[in-house]
C-alpha cells in the first residue's frame, strides 16, 4: 500500500485530490477518504460486520457540505510536478439524485463549457488568458458534489487569475439573469442522446464498475441510458439550493 501512495506523490492529479480533502472540515467523512487496499478493506469489513444483521436501511448520506465557513472562499497554490498552468473553481452543491432526468448540472456545463463565438472561453482567448476550459459535476459521495470550472492559463493568465475568476463569475451572473431556457434544454437532450448513440467503447473493467454504479440509481433497463436521459425542463430549479 506504501508503494501505491509513493507513485501518487509524482501525479498532480492525486496531489490535488488530498489537498482538496486537507483544506475540507476535518470534522467531515469527505477529508478522510482516500486510495486504500480494497483486499485489506474488505478483509476488515467482513471480520467486523459480517455477523451484523441486514436491516434493509436506506443508503447512508453524508452532510450536504464537507467545507465549513473557515473552509469556503480558500485559494490554493499549487506548484505541479509536470509543467502546467490552470486554474480551477470549486463548488459544493447538494446531490441531486432525485432530478436525474432534468439534470440542471448538465444544462449549466453546457452554457459555461461552450467554445462557440460568445462563449466564456472565446472572450477568455480573445484576452490572451485561456486555451482551454471545461466544466461539470464531480460525483463526490450521497449528499453532495462538486461543480467545477477548470481552465488552462497562458503566461499571461498565470498572471492575472482573479481577473479571469471575475469574468467567469460575471458570466454566471448573466446566466442567472437570463434564466433557463426550454431551447438549450432541448438542445442538451439531443445532444447527450447523439453522445450515447455514437459513444465510444469502453475498458471492460471500467464499464462493468460504472454500470455497477449505476444500479443503485436507475431500473435495471435503464442502467446504460440513465445517465444521457433528459425529460422534463424545471426552470423553477434554478432557485433549489
Amino acid at each position: 500500500v506504501n508503494s501505491e501512495y509513493e507513485g501518487y506523490l509524482s501525479k498532480d492529479v492525486w496531489r490535488i485530490s488530498q489537498l482538496e480533502k486537507s483544506t475540507s472540515d476535518l470534522q467531515h467523512p469527505y477529508s478522510r477518504f482516500d486510495v486504500e487496499s480494497l483486499d485489506e478493506l474488505q478483509s476488515l469489513v467482513m471480520k467486523s460486520f459480517n455477523d451484523v444483521p441486514n436491516k434493509k436501511l436506506e443508503q447512508v448520506k453524508y452532510p450536504a457540505d464537507p467545507y465549513g465557513e473557515s473552509q469556503r472562499k480558500t485559494i490554493c497554490y499549487v506548484v505541479p510536478v509536470k509543467e502546467y498552468r490552470y486554474l480551477t473553481i470549486n463548488w459544493v452543491i447538494p446531490d441531486h439524485k432525485d432530478l436525474d432526468y432534468c439534470n440542471p448540472e448538465s444544462y449549466l456545463s453546457h452554457l459555461i463549457g461552450h467554445e462557440g463565438d460568445g462563449s466564456l472561453l472565446s472572450y477568455l482567448k480573445k484576452l490572451g488568458l485561456a486555451t482551454e476550459l471545461v466544466s461539470g459535476e464531480k460525483p463526490t459521495a450521497p449528499g453532495f458534489n462538486f461543480f467545477y470550472v477548470y481552465l488552462e492559463l497562458t503566461i499571461e493568465g498565470l498572471s492575472r487569475w482573479e481577473e479571469i475568476i471575475y469574468i467567469v463569475y460575471q458570466y454566471i451572473a448573466m446566466l442567472r439573469k437570463e434564466g433557463p431556457k426550454e431551447w438549450i434544454f432541448d438542445e442538451c437532450k439531443n445532444i447527450n442522446a447523439v453522445h450515447f448513440q455514437f459513444r465510444e467503447k469502453e475498458r471492460p473493467d471500467r464499464f462493468v464498475s460504472k454500470l455497477a454504479g449505476r444500479m443503485r440509481d436507475y431500473p435495471l433497463t435503464e442502467c446504460l441510458s440513465g445517465d444521457y436521459e433528459l425529460r422534463e425542463f424545471r426552470p423553477d430549479l434554478r432557485e433549489r439550493p
